[in-house]
């Protein structure tokens, strides 16, 4: 009977003593903050939630070992960064861009047969948010993306008007009427993915890849006698282009580039366009 007792009394301490063996979160809390902090196995696992009143939100996670270090951020101009101390990567993405947005035969190359005015032809856009992954411990390599918008104006010279005729042909035709200014305009939701070098000189940055862009809202506009008239909103623009594009910068002020790889319009009913741009951007 004493050894019935003991084995029953040695069955009920074991599982306790490995559950007092296991390893246990350490949890901090301040104010609407809460930190994790779990050490299993050579690997240090770190947590950090909001909650919002309602739910709580993951905002980071990141795992350390001797092998390895995997951090994973989310970030957008239009939230404040709170993060100091160790250094992340960072997409250098701008918040506001403007520069000029010029139609070519080709990329890199002026066209003669368009009759565009280069000067007046512009775009602008912002960020909407940025995605940003590190390649190399000291974090100064790493493939990033973005969600743009932009807005494209392009205007032609002289008397010239981009329209279409009932045949569905789009073809830049000289009006006989005194024309104050001619331009086609749209609007595009730009994702860029590109790679990244950071801290090279100092805050010194540099990243190239492709962007890909979803266009809509076109007009072929022209102005005369101080009024502004539609000319059509159906050019045979291609709603889906893909660029090379580029940015280099210091700080918050960068100089971007973006040569278009497929034509502007659909080549079928339209001349062969392409875009080009070059401007100034700036990261708030």
């Amino acid at each position: 009977m004493n050894m019935k007792k003991y084995l029953l009394l040695l069955a009920a301490v074991i599982p306790a003593t490995l559950w007092a063996a296991e390893p246990v979160d350490t949890i901090i809390t301040k104010t609407n903050k809460k930190v994790i902090v779990t050490d299993t196995a050579g690997t240090t696992k770190v947590k950090v939630l909001e909650n919002d009143g309602k739910e709580e939100k993951m905002t980071f996670e990141g795992h350390y070992s001797d092998q390895q270090d995997v951090e994973q951020y989310f970030f957008s101009p239009f939230i404040p960064n709170k993060k100091k101390g160790n250094r992340y990567f960072e997409a250098s993405y701008p918040s506001v861009f403007l520069g000029f947005n010029n139609l070519e035969s080709h990329c890199l190359s002026s066209m003669n047969d368009l009759a565009p005015n280069v000067s007046s032809s512009s775009e602008w856009g912002i960020t909407i948010t940025t995605f940003s992954f590190p390649l190399d411990k000291m974090k100064d390599f790493g493939i990033t993306a973005a969600a743009q918008i932009k807005n494209v104006h392009n205007y032609f010279s002289g008397n010239h008007i981009l329209t279409t005729d009932d045949n569905g042909q789009t073809y830049l035709k000289e009006d006989t009427r005194d024309i104050q200014k001619s331009y086609l305009s749209y609007w595009a939701f730009k994702v860029p993915v590109m790679l990244e070098g950071q801290r090279m000189i100092g805050k010194l940055f540099m990243s190239i890849g492709f962007s890909l862009e979803l266009r809509s809202g076109e007009h072929s506009r022209y102005k005369t006698d101080g009024h502004k008239h539609t000319e059509t909103t159906d050019v045979n623009l291609n709603h889906v282009g893909l660029n090379v594009e580029s940015y280099i910068g210091y700080d918050g002020f960068m100089i971007y580039c973006n040569c278009g790889l497929t034509p502007l319009l659909n080549t079928h009913n339209a001349p062969k366009y392409y875009t080009g741009s070059i401007g100034v951007a700036f990261k708030l």
